[in-house]
């Protein structure tokens, strides 16, 4: 009797002292949610202490960055500098400096974050060291768990091992990885209608990147077989990464679902671009960059109904030595679809002959609509050899073919030159051929001898601005007011570059 009155009274107690805790934290108020939630007390101080620690980590890393560069007698960085004033800020072991070409990186060993120094000395973001435990497969995310391609559950990829089977599975060829054991790809795979997620910066350059970067089990991929198959040199030398999606023979093989980036980038993509091919698909949230040149942006060619959102090209785009002619683009070399492209930019040089050339779209066969909304091209067009005779080079559209195709813009901006020997040339559209175009609430920086639209004619309104106007908050400000949708436009800011940008 008195054990069980003990435990009762303990009860009580404990009970108790739960509400007490409970009134004291409504009292404060704070509800359990504002403690543990997204933006709960905890969290914010884990996300305080965090962004403490980056702060501390660049700061050393300026310090041995400027002491490596004070070293050389042309202020260049050398790796040895590097490494040997990081050993003195943070002690050997803690640190860790890889040469990844026009970059050096560092990884900070404790904390598993890792920064990019260009040559220049200026350090990148953070970027968090993450091992994916089944590398290869798109099937399992970080934890090993099953995703099934729903929009709940998407394919997800974390390194560069996904990102090539993703290419491989919708290209029907070479392996993927299942249970760390490689197997052939027997059919190709459109992903018609599901969803694949990228969920973290990647860089072909960077060990960091890949699983294990030394890996030969893909094969030969570059086209080069006796390179010994280092998957990082089959990434960065030959062909270098097949673009996702493909046509052999008249088959095409078709990325056909929806790819979100979550905002991350793509590094050093080597040569032919992202996309290969795409049908009936959406693009979004994706940034490319890289030090090489490629022969397309984005994506290569587009057909059925396309949804390009918040896409932004930092490559440089044009034609090798062997190409006489072509379609060129930051984001869709050549478009046979109705497509929809909203919040996107290209900052790539676009060079090219042939067809047509753009900052946005080279060359459209659509019988369908354009429509193109706030985005933006900075980037110079240059039209390099002498063309066919309706040959195209515009800020966001070297050629439309159809006549009986519709376009319509708003609320864009081109600041980019546009050269060279196209017949057609405009700051808007090169050659439109049709006489409905509407383009509203759009600006331009006037190119001497160059008007809106090289052929064509268009209902609205284009302003001319000088570079400096463009560059101020009262022009953003005009682009934030003419936004009609709200719910799908992204708001526009001043980027670290001065120009209006509308990048997530």
């Amino acid at each position: 009797m008195n054990r069980r009155n003990s435990k009762e009274e303990n009860g009580i107690t404990l009970l108790a002292l739960s509400i007490t805790i409970i009134i004291l934290l409504i009292l404060a108020g704070i509800t359990i949610a504002g403690l543990t939630g997204k933006n709960g007390l905890i969290n914010n101080t884990e996300e305080a202490k965090k962004q403490t620690e980056i702060a501390n980590e660049k700061e050393i890393l300026e310090r041995a960055t400027a002491g490596a560069m004070a070293q050389d007698s042309r202020g260049n960085i050398k790796k040895e500098n590097l490494q040997n004033k990081l050993n003195n800020e943070t002690g050997e072991g803690k640190t860790e400096v890889s040469d990844v070409g026009e970059e050096f990186e560092v990884l900070f060993t404790d904390s598993n974050r890792y920064y990019a120094i260009d040559k220049n000395g200026n350090i990148g973001n953070a970027e968090e060291f993450i091992e994916d435990k089944n590398p290869g497969d798109i099937t399992k995310d970080q934890n090993g768990n099953t995703v099934d391609g729903s929009i709940e559950h998407p394919y997800e990829i974390w390194c560069i091992e996904d990102l090539v089977v993703f290419s491989n599975l919708v290209n029907g060829e070479g392996i993927e990885l299942k249970d760390g054991k490689a197997v052939k790809i027997e059919d190709a795979k459109g992903f018609d209608g599901e969803y694949v997620v990228l969920k973290r910066s990647l860089n072909f350059k960077s060990k960091y990147s890949y699983a294990d970067s030394e890996r030969t089990d893909f094969g030969d991929i570059n086209g080069n077989a006796e390179d010994g198959n280092i998957l990082m040199n089959e990434m960065t030398t030959g062909s270098g990464f097949k673009p996702i999606g493909r046509v052999e023979n008249y088959n095409y093989f078709y990325f056909k679902g929806n790819f979100d980036g979550e905002n991350n980038s793509i590094n050093n993509l080597y040569k032919n671009g992202f996309f290969g091919y795409i049908s009936n698909a959406e693009i979004k949230n994706i940034k490319l960059y890289s030090q090489f040149k490629n022969r397309r942006g984005l994506v290569n060619e587009a057909s059925g109904n396309i949804i390009i959102n918040n896409c932004h090209n930092f490559i440089n785009v044009g034609k090798f030595d062997y190409e006489n002619n072509g379609r060129y683009a930051g984001i869709i070399s050549f478009n046979a679809g109705d497509i929809v492209i909203i919040n996107c930019s290209n900052h790539g040089k676009i060079t090219g002959s042939g067809y047509a050339i753009g900052g946005i779209i080279g060359y459209s066969t659509a019988m369908g609509k354009i429509y193109i909304s706030n985005t933006y091209n900075t980037g110079e067009i240059n039209f390099d050899e002498s063309g066919i005779s309706y040959s195209g080079a515009g800020g966001l559209i070297g050629l439309n073919y159809y006549e009986n195709s519709s376009i319509e813009i708003n609320n864009c901006y081109n600041t980019g030159n546009i050269t060279g020997k196209a017949v057609y040339k405009g700051n808007i559209i090169g050659n439109a051929r049709i006489l409905d175009n509407i383009i509203n609430n759009s600006y331009i920086v006037k190119n001497e001898n160059i008007d809106i639209l090289g052929a064509g004619s268009y209902t609205g309104n284009v302003e001319v601005k000088t570079i400096e106007e463009i560059k101020t908050q009262e022009f953003v400000d005009i682009l934030n007011q003419n936004i009609l949708d709200k719910e799908n436009w992204n708001r526009w800011y001043l980027g670290t570059d001065k120009f209006p940008t509308c990048e997530k």
